[in-house]
């Protein structure tokens, strides 16, 4: 019997390769223009984002009064982020199904501020 070769692809190993790495910031209109949909869909996936991820919500900045200021650019982090969200969305196409994915136990790591720095790292030190 010849040996099957199996390939194993996680959603998260395809999401290394499909992210954007972005190190500035861009308002939601810009990524929108970058991710070639409506700006409607990036509001719903930063809010998506939001209510799904403590990592995401903490990368806001925040006004004088120390409120989050959900109206600045996202970071290159948030926008990094969000392309991980259309890309599960794309794949899993269910917003409850793409937060259940991104809080996961075995599936949150794939979007974890850690997981970002290691890869921006990463394409930091290939592009110097």
């Amino acid at each position: 019997m010849a040996a099957t070769k199996l390939k194993i692809l996680t959603l998260g190993e395809e999401l290394d390769a499909l992210s954007i790495y972005c190190d500035y910031s861009l308002t939601k209109k810009e990524l929108a223009a970058l991710l070639n949909c409506s700006r409607t869909s990036v509001v719903a996936w930063c809010d998506l984002a939001w209510r799904s991820s403590p990592s995401f919500r903490n990368d806001t900045p925040r006004d004088e009064e120390g409120a989050f200021d959900r109206q600045a650019p996202l970071s290159p982090y948030q926008i990094w982020f969000v392309s991980r969200i259309q890309e599960t969305m794309k794949r899993v196409r269910s917003a409850d199904r793409t937060r259940a994915y991104i809080t996961g136990e075995s599936t949150a790591k794939w979007y974890s501020k850690a997981r970002f720095d290691v890869l921006h790292n990463i394409i930091q030190e290939k592009t110097a």
